[in-house]
């Protein structure tokens, strides 16, 4: 299970992540410039994994370089994906600090997000990074790369959409990507049944509008399995915070897709049920436990990584 927010002072990082596991042993928080891995029994820090981010993307960019993303690797629990806004991927073994000095970089204007999933390819499950990147300050490319990809820079582009895109989440082994813009909705549907390599990755996507300005989103999918053993999206529900305090829920969204045979990408007009519950921006939202209810956090979200190691 994974939490995310928004705490955009103090020295946090634009976005990171708690997954929760069956035991809780290990804090791991990402900071703008490092990792620090926090024991949960008494609270001390156990390592601090130095980043040398502080520095900007470019001459003529003002932005500082900060990280985008930081996530729990889903093929070995070992060691976490980080992903910093100007392109540089670091694969770390938070138990031992190793990686730090020997980042992957691709090539972008700037990346503006980034979700792990571990894909099926040529029948072996591995992780794959979508990685969000900028084309012009309205529009963006959604690649994915594995670790052979990284090392070559040869990604495979899934999508391209502009409305200002800003968050990319996965879910289901890569079955699902939700892409947000500012105030648009892409849902990318994995066509491909079997992969050969990373080239045959394959989405449908769908667009709908969205009521309100995205700030966050969770997803929480159904699976069920297929009398040849495999595995099967069946459905999905989506929670979707916005900047005016609203909480979305668009419930069995799968079913309310147009269909291949359509011929259209545009999902007609899908009406969420709206909650309100805050009086600002919603930070963080995510579905409970037992999947019942979407649970949000406003302003002052902190947010880390628990690893059961």
């Amino acid at each position: 299970m994974s939490k995310e927010g928004t705490r955009r002072r103090g020295g946090w990082a634009k976005r990171d992540l708690f997954l929760t596991c069956l035991s809780y042993r290990h804090l791991i928080i990402t900071y703008n410039t490092s990792i620090q891995v926090y024991s949960t029994e008494d609270s001390l820090l156990v390592r601090r994994i130095t980043l040398p981010t502080t520095k900007t993307d470019d001459a003529t960019d003002l932005v500082a370089t900060h990280i985008v993303a930081s996530v729990l690797s889903k093929s070995d629990t070992d060691y976490i994906w980080v992903v910093c806004s100007d392109g540089r991927i670091w694969h770390l073994n938070w138990t031992s600090g190793s990686g730090a000095d020997t980042p992957f970089r691709v090539e972008s204007k700037r990346v503006l997000d980034a979700t792990v999933d571990a894909i099926e390819i040529g029948g072996k499950s591995e992780d794959v990074l979508l990685i969000l990147k900028r084309l012009t300050k309205s529009s963006a490319q959604i690649v994915a790369y594995n670790t052979k990809a990284l090392s070559t820079g040869d990604g495979k582009l899934l999508h391209t959409y502009d409305e200002s895109p800003q968050l990319l989440r996965s879910v289901a082994g890569g079955r699902l990507i939700v892409a947000a813009a500012k105030e648009a909705l892409h849902l990318g549907i994995l066509k491909t049944k079997k992969l050969a390599s990373l080239q045959d990755l394959t989405y449908r996507f769908h667009c709908l509008d969205a009521p309100d300005i995205v700030s966050c989103l969770d997803i929480r999918p159904t699976i069920r399995a297929t009398k040849k053993g495999g595995l099967e999206l069946q459905g999905v529900d989506l929670a979707v915070g916005c900047a005016r305090g609203a909480i979305y829920v668009y419930h069995d969204l799968l079913s309310r897709l147009p269909g291949e045979t359509s011929g259209s990408s545009k999902a007609s007009t899908i009406q969420p049920k709206k909650y309100h519950w805050h009086r600002r921006a919603v930070h963080s939202v995510k579905w409970s436990e037992d999947g019942k209810r979407p649970v949000s956090i406003g302003f002052g979200i902190r947010r880390g990584i628990l690893a059961d190691r």
